[in-house]
């Protein structure tokens, strides 16, 4: 983990199509108090202009002359092609490279992005929210929780003693799971103690222990943050007593009785709870009911609506 800039971040920005004109007013923004510079502006193919909105334009291969901190992927399609080439350039380290749907949500702000961004979040979670809440942000994914969910009760007894399950307990193949509804696609459940793990977006045994043994080596259990989502209220309120998580979430449906708890209500496409919580943080959503960000710091003010539904003492 790196120490907070105390000065403006230099970024490239990598893209200057459609989403850059539609970013463009926001970048000058932030460079106008104070939160970025501009260094230059590169693309797969290249601007043809000395400079671009003032900002000096260069080939991919010029990067290694310039200093700056970050690189900005501003494409609507090919990130991940992009992020490919900018390894290729010597110096480029894959921590520097973020995507613009980061910059898009409401109330970003670029100062607050590169606190978390170099915290070392590690997202605990009981489905598939902090892997989302990750992509949304391009911040590396550091939990063994990413790619499963677990039952609720199972997953409290997780939460009240997470260095067992994540450092001592060690999980092997237990059986296969036919997937929700209609699918036919199966996956591996694991077993890790007493607890289940349900490895839904993984196709193998072997791949599923080997991701979870790799991600729990990468948490940085200094810069944990802790999601739940429950329709009971009883396990929000068990949920709420485990105090050892002062950066925590529940997300119910109905009004909540604790602070640490926003409610999501089932709006649009959304036919269950759990969907409308997964596309609270969806990237191709971005309809929060919060700030994500402030809310994964642990600052206030999270929510963004006020009345029905709105966070208590937010």
């Amino acid at each position: 983990m790196s120490e907070p800039l105390q000065r403006p971040a230099r970024l490239i920005l990598w893209g200057w199509g459609t989403i850059y004109n539609r970013l463009l007013d926001k970048l000058r923004y932030f460079c106008a108090v104070g939160e970025i510079e501009i260094v230059a502006i590169t693309g797969t193919t290249v601007p043809p202009y000395d400079t671009l909105d003032g900002y000096p334009v260069v080939r991919p291969d010029e990067i290694p002359g310039l200093e700056y901190d970050y690189i900005m992927v501003i494409s609507l399609k090919g990130e991940k092609q992009i992020i490919a080439r900018a390894l290729t350039i010597p110096g480029v380290r894959r921590e520097q490279i973020f995507p613009h749907r980061a910059v898009e949500q409401p109330y970003f702000s670029f100062r607050e992005y590169f606190r978390l961004k170099e915290s070392g979040l590690t997202i605990i979670s009981n489905h598939c929210w902090g892997g989302m809440a990750s992509n949304t942000l391009g911040i590396m994914n550091r939990s063994p929780f990413k790619n499963l969910y677990l039952l609720e009760e199972e997953y409290l007894r997780v939460l009240a003693d997470l260095e067992h399950y994540c450092r001592e307990a060690v999980p092997v193949f237990s059986r296969w799971k036919t997937g929700r509804e209609k699918e036919e696609r199966v996956f591996p459940v694991l077993r890790l103690d007493d607890v289940d793990l349900y490895c839904n977006h993984v196709k193998s045994a072997d791949e599923a222990i080997a991701q979870w043994m790799d991600r729990r080596g990468r948490m940085a259990w200094e810069s944990l943050f802790v999601e739940f989502y429950t329709e009971s209220r009883e396990m929000e309120a068990a949920f709420a007593a485990l105090e050892q998580y002062p950066r925590k979430v529940c997300f119910v449906p109905f009004e909540p009785a604790f602070p640490c708890s926003i409610q999501i209500p089932i709006t649009g496409q959304s036919r269950y709870f759990y969907e409308a919580v997964l596309g609270s943080v969806d990237s191709n959503n971005l309809g929060f009911p919060f700030s994500l960000m402030r809310l994964l710091l642990g600052e206030e003010p999270v929510a963004r609506g006020a009345g029905k539904g709105r966070r208590p003492g937010a």
